[in-house]
């Protein structure tokens, strides 16, 4: 909005006829006051997220960690990672 009111100023000051301008000015702000309307709403309801949401604590990033694992491929069968010293099967082949 700042940038409209920017323009509004240039017309009144570049216009020799204050009259028409200060007009034009009106109507436009009249028309656009239900669009100032719905920025001051919405940024009424924009909350600032915190630091402390990007933080997981040691244990919890532990068990997600586990329950990712746990979770099925799609195939009905769980997901199993390769423990250290066993082969894969690219490995294998």
């Amino acid at each position: 909005m700042s940038k409209l009111r920017e323009a509004l100023d240039l017309i009144e000051e570049n216009d020799p006829n204050v009259q028409r301008s200060s007009s034009v000015s009106r109507k436009v702000l009249a028309e656009f006051g239900c669009y100032q309307e719905m920025l001051r709403e919405k940024q009424e309801k924009t909350v600032q997220t915190t630091m402390t949401t990007f933080f997981k604590r040691k244990g919890q990033e532990e068990e997600e960690e586990e329950q990712w694992i746990d979770e099925p491929r799609g195939d009905g069968e769980p997901k199993e990672e390769p423990r250290e010293g066993e082969d894969t099967e690219s490995e294998s082949e």
